[in-house]
């Protein structure tokens, strides 16, 4: 999935602007984890449903891990090695915080898997909406 995403992200991006398709991978990957959460939460813990919820999200990761950090580096030019450390540091960081707090509410459902799943997707999504405000045509 995260191959397959960061390959044609790769293709894609050649025709189409970069925020365009964060924009789009960004709903998509909302639209699975609010799938996600809601199964979870009507206690529907399929592995099959579940599987197709996780795996369309983390194709969506593909395109937009190796596209949000391009877009975070075009502007940093001589600072770029820095900017990516910092980035990367930001990404375990963030890895580590929300692990945690899954621990932390761990009850043996999927929901809170489900629920940081989706809280990372509306953040990014919120952060995105501030990045890369429309434009009027």
């Amino acid at each position: 999935g995260m191959m397959a995403g960061a390959r044609a992200s790769a293709f894609v991006v050649r025709k189409v602007l970069a925020e365009h398709i964060v924009r789009i991978a960004l709903a998509v990957y909302l639209l699975s984890a609010l799938l996600l959460l809601g199964m979870s939460v009507a206690g529907i813990e399929s592995l099959i449903p579940s599987a197709a919820a996780l795996s369309v999200i983390i194709t969506m990761l593909g395109f937009l891990m190796p596209l949000t950090g391009m877009l975070a580096m075009e502007s940093v030019g001589a600072i770029a090695g820095t900017a990516a450390a910092l980035m990367g540091a930001f990404q375990f960081g963030a890895g580590a915080v929300s692990s945690a707090v899954m621990g932390a509410f761990s009850d043996g459902s999927t929901l809170p898997l489900a629920l940081c799943i989706f809280v990372c997707g509306l953040v990014a999504t919120l952060l995105s909406l501030l990045a890369f405000p429309k434009h009027p045509a």
